[in-house]
């Protein structure tokens, strides 16, 4: 069974699937520690892409859908629909490369939140909490690999939205230039202090978790 499965059979409730509710909780704290991914997005480059293919080992993490039954209950496992995937970096393509020029290819990062969620026979109002943040990465023009980041996206990054990050209410939001998807624009700060000058929190609006 997959954990949809479980939820459409009632055995667990569904998530909350709205973008300020997934990004909320995947900048939180996982059962073995804090997320990092405040840290990342600040650190690094970063941007959001929803929905990437599900079919590519290394992009399938964001579509993961499990569901472990148990005598006691169950245990489900459920991708949030999107990966953070970081702008690429050259490595060279052979480790022992000493001469110059040498061939390299480009690495990029990808970081997949995962939802978990437990359920007993003797729990009344199971909840979903960050499981994981998965990682994997597209080593494109590696000589072991067969990934290239213009099969999966072939716009590439310009067409994914910029994902910035807030250190301080730990809030995960995009650039207010990129419009197509209902996220939001500014962090929690940015809000209470739009909100005392009566000013609404800006968000993007056409995006549904329906593909």
């Amino acid at each position: 069974m997959t954990a949809t499965l479980a939820i459409a059979s009632k055995k667990l409730p569904r998530p909350d699937i709205t973008w300020d509710s997934r990004l909320s909780l995947a900048a939180a704290y996982p059962p073995r520690g804090p997320s990092d991914l405040v840290e990342l997005v600040t650190s690094t480059e970063c941007y959001l892409w929803a929905f990437p293919p599900a079919d590519n080992r290394e992009t399938s993490q964001a579509t993961i859908d499990r569901y472990f039954a148990s005598p006691l209950g169950g245990t489900a496992e459920l991708g949030m629909g999107f990966s953070i995937i970081t702008a690429g970096w050259v490595r060279p393509k052979h480790f022992r490369q000493r001469d110059q020029p040498y061939d390299t290819f480009t690495q990029y990062g990808v970081y997949s939140p995962m939802w978990s969620c437990r359920v007993s026979n003797t729990s009344t109002s199971p909840t979903w909490y960050l499981g994981n943040i998965l990682y994997s990465s597209i080593r494109d023009g590696a000589p072991w690999s067969s990934d290239r980041l213009s099969d999966l996206l072939p716009n590439g990054l310009a067409s994914l939205p910029r994902l910035r990050g807030c250190h301080t209410c730990r809030m995960l939001f995009i650039d207010e230039a990129s419009s197509e998807l209902d996220i939001p624009t500014r962090c929690l700060c940015d809000e209470s202090s739009q909100t005392k000058g009566n000013t609404p929190l800006t968000t993007n609006k056409q995006f549904s978790m329906k593909r």
